[in-house]
């Protein structure tokens, strides 16, 4: 009997290959992600961290609160942003890696069922072999001289 050869092989060897692809991206969006939220919670630190200006303030001084208030605030829209478009991506990274996941537990799956198929086709013809040896020395006639 020949050898187990799963037909799909090539197959799945691309589909780990893309699988193991998809996890390094899902690493890198994991990464950004995790670098986005530190950066918001930075700038939302910061935010909170600004002293209020206090008392009167003649018009330059408003002026320059009110651009410093905006430009922390700009950051703090932006850094917030930035958060949610990498939690984004590191979402859709995860349903890719778990669709490649999956195509290749599929054909694992498929490979395990065909490699126990051929064991138990294997295991079923060496017994018949083995009964037709036992058969054909029971029907043979005893050699000349030999001892009955």
């Amino acid at each position: 009997m020949k050898r187990y050869e799963f037909r799909l092989e090539q197959v799945l060897r691309v589909r780990r290959v893309q699988a193991d692809e998809a996890a390094t991206q899902l690493g890198i969006a994991q990464r950004s992600e995790s670098a986005a939220l530190l950066a918001e919670m930075a700038r939302r630190k910061s935010a909170a961290g600004r002293p209020r200006p206090r008392g009167s303030q003649s018009g330059e001084e408003l002026l320059m609160n009110r651009v410093l208030w905006d430009a922390e605030l700009g950051a703090l829209d932006h850094a917030e942003a930035r958060a949610t478009e990498a939690s984004h991506k590191a979402d859709e990274q995860r349903s890719v890696w778990l669709a490649a996941s999956r195509r290749v537990s599929a054909l694992e799956m498929l490979d395990d069922r065909r490699r126990e198929e051929h064991h138990v086709e294997v295991e079923r013809l060496e017994a018949r072999r083995i009964d037709d040896l036992v058969a054909s020395r029971h029907r043979l006639p005893p050699a000349p001289g030999a001892l009955r």
